[in-house]
């Protein structure tokens, strides 16, 4: 094999390692980053859990209370979104039982009380986002949110957050729900700083074709350098 033939090939070689290493990192941390976090809690005032949560990327704790529910009914003591109403910078919501919850870190940032906000997903149980932006009245939130609305802000690695049940009303006192940490990233809500790795979603089966078609492409380059090569060195050797 010439010089320049086996040059080319390392160089190919090269490429494809890399660019699968590349993928492979790629499809990995929007997996990361996809992954929520989920446990089941007993709405009891003074319950205290710890839900571990990994992160990429700083981004803020987003929680939400998953209420058990006979296919799709709605349950009316966790209030609606229905017929909502923003005036004024104020948001106006059927309200429902309150439910709060104070999440901290170990990192010495400050406690943050969290509030959920009236039932926004139905089917497959009840769903109640969690917010910091606390009820001015009962079902009236500023909105948008202010800038000075507090955060928990997650940090690069596993984050442990401690979690304490401080206030609960009739009649879903004692009830357990699903409590899930949303992943930063999502087909339908991303974070900023993750957007980008939203194509990682849907990179599985593209890898696996774009990486094996390549793959075999250049098994077959390097046997037909590898022919040509035992050629020449027999035309070399061949008497006159």
């Amino acid at each position: 094999m010439t010089k320049s033939r086996a040059s080319s090939l390392k160089l190919n070689w090269l490429a494809w390692i890399g660019a699968t290493v590349l993928l492979l990192i790629y499809g990995e941390a929007a997996r990361l980053e996809s992954t929520p976090t989920a446990m089941r809690l007993q709405l009891t005032p003074g319950t205290e859990v710890e839900i571990d949560t990994f992160r990429l990327f700083d981004n803020p704790l987003r929680m939400v209370l998953t209420f058990r529910a006979d296919g799709c009914d709605q349950r009316p003591e966790l209030g609606s979104w229905q017929g909502s109403k923003e005036q004024d910078g104020v948001m106006r919501l059927k309200p429902g039982a309150t439910v709060r919850i104070r999440a901290s870190l170990d990192d010495g940032q400050p406690p943050v009380v969290f509030e959920a906000m009236p039932m926004s997903g139905y089917c497959n149980g009840n769903s109640r986002g969690m917010t910091a932006n606390l009820a001015v009245a009962p079902g009236v939130y500023r909105w948008p949110p202010p800038p000075e609305t507090p955060a928990l802000w997650l940090g690069f690695g596993m984050n442990r957050v401690h979690l304490n049940v401080l206030e609960v009303e009739q009649p879903i006192v004692g009830e357990f729900v699903t409590l899930t940490a949303p992943a930063a990233l999502g087909l339908k809500v991303a974070a900023d700083n993750v957007a980008w790795l939203v194509f990682g979603l849907f990179l599985k089966p593209v890898f696996l074709f774009t990486q094996s078609g390549w793959l075999l492409g250049l098994l077959l380059y390097t046997w037909v350098c590898w022919r040509r090569g035992d050629e020449e060195d027999e035309t070399e050797e061949a008497p006159l």
